[in-house]
């Protein structure tokens, strides 16, 4: 069984920790609303190629293109439905820590 290495207790902070959890919450809703807007280019920039019917777009400084990729990925909720033995010996739970700001 895995142990976490984490000691579960609470404080209040003072404002230098204050200001610091503050700082790293507005960087992440930054970089939330960038990600949003960078998949609305993304988006403008795949119509583009659909509409012109082309794959490649050439600027003065960049050459975008379009390429169809094949991934090959395991299905794990299927082998441990089909094969669980298989899912069991093949399997390995790893302890890892999330930072959470609410």
């Amino acid at each position: 069984m895995l142990k976490s290495s984490i000691n579960k207790k609470s404080l209040k902070t003072n404002s230098y920790e204050s200001k610091v959890i503050n700082s790293l919450r507005k960087l992440r809703d930054t970089q939330k609303d960038l990600k949003k807007q960078e998949e609305l280019l993304k988006i403008e920039v795949l119509d583009i190629l659909k509409n012109k019917n082309v794959s490649e777009l050439i600027t003065s400084k960049y050459k975008v293109f379009l390429e169809e990729v094949i991934t090959t990925r395991l299905d794990s909720k299927r082998l441990k439905e089909e094969q669980p033995k298989i899912f069991e010996k093949y399997s390995s739970d790893k302890i890892s820590n999330r930072l959470q700001i609410k």
